[in-house]
């Protein structure tokens, strides 16, 4: 615990060796593309590149390096193909974005830089008027685990440099705020 009364989570020798027997299974398990998983490989590949970086393993540095460098080519290739959306859903973009604000805190690559700004300004035009996200990249509706999961890639997209409005993350909060119950819960 530290001195603000926080606990600070201490991962013991058997939880580190589980660790990092996971992280050994998804470098033998990426594919020659530099993604992971069949279906959402957005998600999948933004997931399991989180994983290593929690960890402290980055792209292009030290062990595992090349293929987290991979993980990122292949999401920059996404970004680029689908003029800033990823495909398959929000859900997607939102990963792929939150993965890409972390990897261009460690890395500085201009490439990552540009895609994420093109990532954010879809999710940035995909708000709607309630100022929530729905499943697609359409300002049509909103659900409020898309729009977490969003309101959660703006922060840290931000928080690496990359311009999101005040208005945007206002309204965003408004729009929760207003699904919750009086019992506390949201839905």
């Amino acid at each position: 615990q530290d001195a603000g009364g926080v606990r600070i989570a201490e991962l013991d020798a058997r939880t580190e060796r589980a660790i990092d027997r996971g992280l050994r299974y998804l470098a033998a398990a990426q594919h020659a593309d530099g993604s992971w998983g069949g279906s959402y490989k957005c998600a999948n590949t933004s997931v399991a590149l989180m994983a290593f970086m929690l960890k402290g393993y980055f792209p292009d540095k030290g062990e595992h390096g090349e293929k987290l460098d991979k993980a990122v080519g292949f999401l920059l290739q996404r970004i680029k193909d689908g003029g800033g959306y990823v495909g398959g859903n929000m859900y997607e973009q939102g990963l792929t974005t939150l993965a890409l604000s972390e990897a261009w805190g460690m890395s500085r690559r201009r490439e990552i830089r540009d895609a994420l700004k093109k990532a954010v300004e879809v999710i940035l035009r995909a708000q709607s008027r309630s100022g929530g996200w729905r499943y697609h990249p359409k300002p049509l509706d909103a659900d409020i685990s898309v729009t977490v999961m969003q309101i959660v890639a703006l922060a840290s997209a931000r928080e690496a440099g990359i311009y999101v409005p005040d208005s945007v993350i206002e309204k965003a909060k408004t729009y929760v705020k207003g699904l919750q119950h009086s019992s506390g819960g949201f839905g």
